[in-house]
């Protein structure tokens, strides 16, 4: 099993380490770079959101990013110390990310997520806020 951790302070200019790390890791397990671009994005969405709503924009939180392969997934975790939201009930309701109102300013980022992964789970304890993203493993 490979694993990757990326640790940031919660400012958007830091997510773009993330990013990359997401991306790189992705292409080591044998995404094509397209896949690899598209769970980027979802990475870096939840994120984003950690940042954006957790700590309400205070550059003094931490985000964590877990990344790891199991026998036949890629399992990618957010987590924050912040301000915890269950976004289930926000995701039941979701469709495809080219279904939002291109007006509305936010909402997007869980429709991008909800599209790209096979399975998202949110878990908050003792103050920590973790979102678990699941896909499956290049060629699955």
């Amino acid at each position: 099993m490979d694993a990757v951790r990326i640790t940031i302070k919660s400012r958007l200019e830091e997510v773009r380490e993330i990013g990359a790390g997401v991306l790189a890791f992705c292409l080591g397990q044998g995404l094509s770079s397209d896949e690899a671009g598209l769970v980027e994005l979802a990475v870096v969405e939840a994120a984003n959101n950690a940042v954006i709503h957790a700590y309400a924009g205070s550059p003094n939180g931490k985000i964590e990013v877990n990344m790891e392969r199991t026998a036949d997934k890629l399992v990618f975790s957010v987590s924050d110390w912040g301000e915890s939201f269950d976004p289930g009930p926000l995701l039941a309701r979701l469709g495809p990310a080219w279904e939002q109102d291109p007006l509305e300013e936010s909402g997007r980022g869980l429709a991008i997520i909800k599209q790209v992964m096979e399975r998202i789970e949110h878990r908050s304890t003792d103050g920590r806020n973790t979102m678990v993203m699941v896909r499956p493993g290049p060629g699955l």
